[in-house]
């Protein structure tokens, strides 16, 4: 008697959870299984759409198979479409010999689970632009790999030279300024400084992870004299830093860096801080930043 009331009452606990969890997955489905519609155009550095090029997509569908696979060619003006099938995000990569995919924009979410203003609105008359660059051939190449060096923060210059690895009293490429007066160095205040950057004859701008990583060519125009960079206090270990990229063209525009860098001041206002840098200099004159293993020069810590 005890144990058919124990296994009625688990029953009538558990078939209720059950259907629920089936419901709710019901539910997540049909706010993922979004009808897929997608335009697009595949174009070159310059603009001019590239025909017969085989755009490779996949599909996440949510709550069913992890991802669907497919492909597609690009027409006579450069232009495809993906339809008739159902998810919740696309990816499109386009691919064609002799090109690398250098846009960040190959993604689009269309879940109801995401807010509106993220969900992709597809537009034939706007199709997404995928840039395409057409690979020229690598050049001479010098790589640093993650160079620390030590800075103090006075508002005096520090010069490094990221052809030799090496922290210079004069020329260089990047010039730093750290302003940091007793005030804003405060232990009760917490971490507060900031960073000036600058190039020696040339320029610099600021460049987000996803074109760090795509970028094969140093950009043309855009450059800045400089940039100023603020961290204010709220780290409550006591250490702060941060880390940015950028394009430095310097030396009157014999060098284009592509620089990935890291600054960092603890809590103490006596201590020194830090500048880790890794960057790919093009010291030709050139901004072709494409990497043949063969042709590149290292720097190691």
């Amino acid at each position: 008697m005890k144990r058919a009331l124990f296994i009625t009452v688990a029953l009538l606990i558990a078939v209720p959870v059950f259907w629920k969890v089936v419901w709710d997955r019901i539910g997540l489905r049909s706010l993922n299984q979004v009808p897929i519609e997608y335009y697009g155009i595949v174009v070159d550095e310059a603009g001019v759409p590239l025909h017969g090029t085989t755009v490779n997509w996949s599909v996440a569908n949510g709550l069913g198979p992890s991802h669907r696979p497919g492909s597609t060619v690009s027409d006579s003006q450069g232009r495809f479409s993906i339809k008739g099938v159902r998810g919740k995000g696309l990816s499109a990569i386009p691919e064609r010999t002799g090109y690398r995919f250098v846009a960040t924009n190959g993604g689009a979410i269309y879940s109801y689970l995401w807010p509106k203003a993220e969900r992709h609105v597809p537009d034939p008359q706007k199709p997404v632009v995928l840039t395409m660059h057409k690979w020229k051939g690598g050049e001479p190449l010098v790589r640093i790999e993650y160079k620390t060096f030590r800075i103090w923060p006075t508002n005096t210059e520090i010069r490094l030279d990221l052809v030799r690895g090496m922290m210079v009293s004069e020329l260089g490429d990047l010039i730093l300024r750290i302003p940091r007066p007793p005030e804003m160095a405060s232990t009760n205040q917490g971490v507060r400084w900031a960073v000036e950057l600058a190039s020696e004859g040339g320029g610099i701008q600021l460049m987000d992870d996803m074109l760090m990583r795509a970028a094969y060519e140093a950009p043309a125009d855009g450059y800045q004299q400089s940039i100023h960079l603020e961290k204010l206090p709220n780290d409550p270990q006591g250490t702060e830093s941060m880390t940015r990229g950028a394009a430095l063209r310097s030396r009157e525009g014999m060098v284009y860096t592509k620089l990935g860098f890291t600054v960092g001041f603890r809590k103490e206002p006596d201590q020194p801080g830090w500048i880790r840098v890794s960057s790919l200099s093009n010291t030709n004159g050139s901004r072709n930043w494409e990497e043949e293993p063969s042709k590149i020069t290292r720097i190691g810590r």
